[in-house]
C-alpha cells in the first residue's frame, strides 16, 4: 500500500482511472520487461497536493468484520434461546 501521498499518486496514475486499458496493457509490457515507468513529477506533485488535502477515510465497523461476526453469533444464540423456550415443551 503507498504510503506518501506522492506514492499514492503514482499508483493512481496506473489505473483506469487516468490510463486507457491499452495503455495500461502497454504499461503492464514494459514492467515485465523491468523497464521504469517515467512519471511526469509536475504531474505527480499536482495530484499529491490533491491527495493531502483529502478527508480521511471513514473507519467502518463493518470493514474489518467483526460487527458482522458478532450479529451472526448474536443471531445464533437467539435462535437457540427462542427454539428452546417454545419448540422443547
Amino acid at each position: 500500500m503507498p504510503e506518501s501521498a506522492e506514492d499514492r499518486a503514482r499508483s493512481l496514475l496506473l489505473t483506469d482511472h487516468v490510463q486507457t486499458g491499452d495503455a495500461l496493457r502497454e504499461l503492464g509490457e514494459k514492467i515485465k520487461k523491468g523497464c521504469k515507468v517515467q512519471f511526469d513529477e509536475k504531474q505527480i506533485a499536482e495530484m499529491a497536493e490533491g491527495i493531502r488535502h483529502m478527508p480521511p477515510p471513514l473507519k467502518s465497523p463493518l470493514r474489518s468484520g467483526r460487527l458482522v461476526l458478532w450479529l451472526i453469533v448474536l443471531a445464533l444464540i437467539t435462535l437457540i434461546f427462542i427454539e428452546a423456550l417454545y419448540f422443547r415443551r
